[in-house]
């Protein structure tokens, strides 16, 4: 009897924890619930919360279910102030776009890549002096969109090196696109970032990204454009102020540090990182020159920095 005592409370517990997963049923239909009260998009509330529930999950990524919706609530109060003046650009055309063929592929103002990234990526930010090109519609709405940026990464630079200059390889930071954008619009819109960019700028030989497989993204849409998955980073970790993520380069931006030692002591409580241990980064790679065989089937394996030598100068 005892024994069936201890086993019902270990079930009442277990029924009161949600996994931090993006393939987990509960939080999925948590996302839902509260983005369809607060009027957002579902998507943006689960892959936002799955960015910042580690803050308060326990190492094995497991949250009480009341904490749980506590933070996916206030992370979906965030999304729905982020958006607020911006929520036409939520609503589907009508007649709804059938394929990414019927939008024309451009280059984007800073104006408009400022609203996209800030207000709907989930990161809400952008890489200052990032190239931007994406699809639209015959009305110039925006439907998805692609950031290209100069590749400062130190140990990418350092492995890349017999193969390509950091000059001849560009990062593709950013990449969006509207719940309401046909099917196969990222894999057409990287198909056409990459010839575009092949055209304008030849001494360009290489386009690399990182994919973060935590937050539910699979690289299909890479995979389809052929991408090649070229390595992983590991020790992944999310950095937190006052609650909500920072990346490295808004840490350093702000506080010149993304030292977790170092901005423990300048800001104290404020500031957290996340206790579980994460599934690495994934590195993809698009080569638009020839002889890049033997980088693409390369499969490095790179070791997160604890400390600022990230960065080339």
């Amino acid at each position: 009897m005892l024994h069936e005592h201890l086993r019902g409370n270990a079930a009442d517990v277990a029924g009161d924890l949600i996994e931090v997963r993006h393939d987990d049923g509960d939080l999925l239909a948590l996302s839902a619930e509260i983005a369809d009260r607060l009027h957002v998009s579902a998507r943006s509330v689960h892959v936002e919360g799955l960015l910042h529930l580690p803050r308060i999950a326990d190492t094995h990524l497991r949250v009480e279910r009341a904490s749980a919706r506590t933070e996916l609530e206030r992370v979906g109060g965030r999304i729905a102030t982020r958006i607020h003046n911006y929520r036409d650009w939520l609503v589907a055309p009508r007649p709804a776009i059938k394929s990414p063929r019927d939008l024309t592929f451009s280059r984007v103002s800073e104006a408009d890549t400022t609203v996209v990234l800030e207000r709907f990526h989930y990161l809400s930010s952008h890489r200052p002096h990032a190239q931007s090109y994406g699809l639209l519609t015959t009305d110039q709405r925006i439907v998805a969109l692609a950031t290209l940026s100069h590749q400062d990464i130190q140990p990418i630079g350092e492995a890349f090196a017999p193969y390509v200059a950091p000059t001849q390889v560009l990062v593709v930071s950013r990449v969006f696109a509207f719940d309401w954008s046909p099917p196969n619009t990222i894999s057409h819109l990287l198909g056409l970032l990459a010839k575009v960019t092949r055209q304008i700028r030849p001494r360009v030989r290489l386009l690399i990204t990182y994919l973060n497989p935590n937050l539910g993204f699979t690289g299909a849409s890479y995979r389809a454009s052929n991408w090649h998955l070229i390595g992983e980073e590991n020790g992944t970790r999310y950095a937190y102020v006052d609650g909500v993520y920072a990346t490295d380069r808004q840490l350093i931006r702000r506080w010149q540090t993304a030292d977790p030692t170092r901005l423990a002591e300048i800001l104290g409580p404020r500031f957290s990182v996340s206790a579980a241990v994460l599934l690495p980064l994934q590195l993809y790679a698009s080569s638009l020159a020839p002889n890049l065989d033997d980088l693409l089937r390369h499969h490095w394996k790179f070791e997160r920095p604890t400390t600022d030598e990230l960065w080339m100068t």
